[in-house]
């Protein structure tokens, strides 16, 4: 995706910061009062509708390479911020603070971080606390900067805040990403992933969340194969209810390829790294398949040489193990 040189400048003189305006931080959200303008602009609701389709041309474009990828996101980004642009200054609270978060929601549409959407969408949430995506993308922002506390700082307040369940619901997923990534609690992680489950039973993006969770509760903890099989349901849950984004998810195929890998089932991760590479071959799933490649040979070479050890050596190994119980009886006819 875009990000930081690759982000067009952004002008406009209807959003600069005001000499008297606070410096924004999560822990002093402002009222979220409206003076009265014009909430209902068709010119802002375009504008908001050429932001979600830029995200979700981003999502479709895994499969494109590298640098067509950039240029495409480049040019539909610089359409969103002329339209923004292009809104008229004033209005209410509401609507002053939708216009700062469509430019900074555009901005950020990239991997990197960049200083300029996160100005954007802090302003936002200030004029507006009830802006829950307006909490879920900032946080993003900081995410992507390496502050990781302040991230948690701005999803949990998106649950306190926002007016809308679905933010809510986006939250509360990034915060059991942020407990199984960078809080080493895996448990909590979990506990959250099934909270979302159970609230949104449809959506494809939080079953896949819930494999994650599960899949690194396994590695991390457990052990368990129970684990592994309850990612699978999950992965295969998510892949189920799939459309837009995880319907071209090439993580969604790399990771059910590592679950198939531990259950040792070897050729259908090798089918779902295919899928993953197909989609995305900067994940490297064709390293994945040789290592895959490589242990199979090395095992089927061990077994059919049995490990190259000597008949009466095989036997002592043997001799290691309980002779098998008898057969049972039979009845009298």
């Amino acid at each position: 995706g875009a990000g930081g040189k690759d982000t067009p400048p952004a002008g406009g003189e209807g959003d600069r910061v005001a000499a008297d305006e606070e410096i924004w931080s999560p822990q002093t959200p402002a009222s979220d009062e409206d003076d009265g303008g014009g909430e209902g602009d068709q010119a802002l609701e375009a504008a908001l509708g050429m932001v979600r389709g830029l995200y979700e041309a981003r999502d479709r474009l895994f499969s494109v390479e590298p640098g067509e990828r950039k240029s495409a996101l480049r040019e539909k980004q610089a359409a969103c911020l002329a339209a923004v642009e292009a809104l008229p200054p004033g209005g209410s609270a509401r609507a002053r603070a939708m216009r700062l978060y469509a430019k900074g929601k555009a901005l950020d549409v990239g991997e990197e971080h960049v200083p300029e959407a996160e100005d954007h969408l802090g302003r936002a949430v200030k004029l507006c606390p009830s802006l829950g995506d307006g909490w879920n993308q900032l946080g993003t922002c900081y995410w992507k900067r390496g502050d990781f506390q302040t991230a948690f700082d701005c999803w949990m307040l998106t649950l306190q805040y926002a007016e809308s369940d679905a933010d809510k619901l986006v939250a509360t997923r990034e915060l059991s990403m942020a407990h199984r990534v960078k809080g080493n609690n895996t448990g909590e992680s979990l506990r959250l992933a099934k909270e979302v489950v159970g609230r949104d039973m449809a959506s494809s993006g939080s079953w896949y969340n819930l494999g994650n969770a599960y899949m690194s509760h396994f590695f991390s903890s457990t052990f368990a194969q129970t684990d592994l099989e309850r990612s699978l349901k999950a992965y295969k849950k998510s892949e189920e209810l799939a459309h837009g984004e995880q319907a071209t998810n090439p993580d969604l195929h790399y990771n059910l390829a590592t679950v198939w890998r531990y259950l040792e089932d070897y050729q259908t991760a090798v089918d779902e790294y295919e899928r993953a590479d197909a989609l995305d071959p900067l994940l490297n799933a064709r390293e994945a398949i040789k290592q895959v490649a490589g242990w199979v040979g090395q095992v089927s070479d061990m077994v059919g040489s049995r490990c190259k050890l000597k008949p009466a050596r095989v036997k002592q190994m043997l001799g290691i193990f309980p002779p098998p119980p008898p057969p049972p009886r039979r009845g009298p006819p």
